[in-house]
């Protein structure tokens, strides 16, 4: 998985700096903020969805966009109403159905000939001034999705597999500081993430790692300072000893 190092280390230091904030409201203010900033869009929408599935309107239980312009809203009233809806929202509910976690950029989802011509593109996204964009969707249980939109301004750049790959990273963070079980012990840690920490704990090197799940050392390095921040640690001594302790 390939992400751009300098947006990697900004978004590690954009989840550390919400974990200090420690307040839900403020801490999604801050998150959506943050990426926002760092993959270049014209609208981040952070939100808890329930009902979502494909036929029926959506209720929003909770969401935070930048900006809060009159063209974002109409972007989420489409989401509440579904009408008017990206036919990428769709197929992302759909795929729902045979995985609890999706990212994906507009051009995985839909091809350019059918979004340009798409009544959602033309009628609601571009008169908002709205174009490409990445959804991700996790799954939480009790019929509710965890959802990150992300979109570009009408004539910038389409995100390219660096951002989607930035975006999925960025999630499985958000969503543990998120929805970390009340009363849990230790971090909540995301699948990759534990598969690092597992062959860290026995002594593998980030090379080693890298070359065992198939991964680039950037990113096995990102991982890693993740885990170290969850943690609350500086070294691996210090990560074993966090690790026997719990």
């Amino acid at each position: 998985m390939l992400v751009r190092y300098g947006q990697a280390r900004r978004m590690l230091e954009l989840i550390q700096e919400a974990r200090e904030i420690g307040l839900f409201t403020e801490q999604s203010r801050h998150l959506a903020a943050g990426i926002h900033g760092i993959v270049g869009a014209a609208m981040t929408t952070i939100a808890t969805i329930r009902d979502a599935d494909g036929r029926h309107q959506c209720t929003l239980e909770h969401e935070m966009s930048t900006p809060s312009d009159i063209n974002a809203r109409r972007i989420i009233a489409a989401v509440r109403t579904n009408r008017n809806v990206s036919t990428t929202f769709c197929q992302m509910r759909r795929r729902l159905y045979t995985t609890p976690t999706v990212t994906a950029r507009r051009r995985d989802l839909v091809s350019d000939h059918d979004w340009y011509r798409s009544e959602s593109f033309n009628e609601l996204h571009r008169s908002c001034g709205y174009d490409d964009h990445i959804y991700s969707f996790r799954a939480t249980g009790g019929g509710r999705i965890h959802a990150i939109g992300i979109r570009r301004a009408l004539g910038d750049r389409p995100y390219d597999e660096h951002d989607r790959n930035l975006i999925e990273l960025f999630h499985e963070e958000v969503v543990r500081i998120q929805q970390r079980p009340k009363g849990s012990e230790g971090p909540q840690l995301a699948p990759r993430e534990r598969a690092v920490l597992a062959r860290l704990l026995r002594g593998a090197s980030e090379k080693q790692v890298a070359a065992d799940l198939n991964l680039s050392q950037h990113t096995v390095h990102s991982y890693t300072k993740s885990i170290y921040s969850a943690y609350r640690v500086s070294s691996r001594a210090e990560l074993l000893v966090r690790c026997l302790a719990s």
